[in-house]
């Protein structure tokens, strides 16, 4: 599997992969959604990914190896998990770096606290773990399950992850009390912790789900 895996790195993954992940800059940008900064670098890695697989006709050559089926899954799912990490391990000094100390106000608040919807960076990540996971199933499901055609996998995880940062993005200003406690209340860090629990574990479950029905959808046209 690490020689897998090692191949993806080298051949799966096109160059342009890490020059999008300079999109976590956006960070920077005064009044920016943080949430929507966070999934702007990854969402655009299905099609670099697919499309490059497709065009090496990466398949049929895996195919003769003797890998399993399921191995196949993983590869290609690593495609959409490598780049994510890169991006929450990149974004992250970059948003504890705008958040407190470039926009940082002479009263000592942040640019962020003006913003309406999520402004914790806890609550931020947790809720883009979730997108994550939610895009991830999306992306590799409907890859195999119409395989070799993947222009769904692209387009529908794309708009999803958009929509989806757009209804949790707002949800706070409909919902009494929620946009206080997903900014920096010190009495609602609990419940910051939470959602970036919940985030993490729906990222997993979605990962997980996403590559046992991926996993029967090629078995079955095998």
């Amino acid at each position: 599997m690490k020689k897998l895996i090692l191949k993806e790195m080298k051949l799966g993954l096109h160059p342009a992969v890490y020059v999008c992940l300079l999109y976590s800059l956006m960070f920077f940008l005064p009044s920016y959604p943080p949430i929507v900064a966070l999934i702007f670098p990854v969402v655009t890695i299905p099609q670099m990914a697919f499309s490059i697989a497709n065009e090496n006709r990466d398949y049929e050559f895996c195919s003769l190896l003797p890998i399993k089926k399921g191995d196949y899954v993983i590869m290609k799912m690593f495609d959409l998990i490598y780049p994510e990490i890169l991006s929450l391990l990149i974004s992250l000094p970059m948003a504890l770096i705008s958040k407190y100390v470039v926009y940082v106000a002479s009263n000592g608040n942040h640019h962020y606290s003006e913003m309406p919807g999520i402004t914790s960076l806890i609550a931020v990540y947790g809720v883009g773990l979730f997108i994550y996971g939610a895009f991830n199933f999306l992306a590799v499901t409907l890859y195999f399950k119409r395989f070799p055609k993947f222009m769904w996998a692209i387009f529908v995880p794309m708009m999803s992850a958009f929509v989806l940062a757009g209804l949790l993005g707002i949800l706070p200003a409909y919902i009494p009390g929620l946009a206080t406690m997903l900014s920096d209340a010190p009495e609602y860090l609990w419940f910051r912790i939470l959602v970036l629990i919940i985030g993490l574990l729906c990222y997993l479950g979605f990962n997980l789900l996403g590559y046992k029905i991926s996993r029967k959808a090629l078995l079955d046209k095998s």
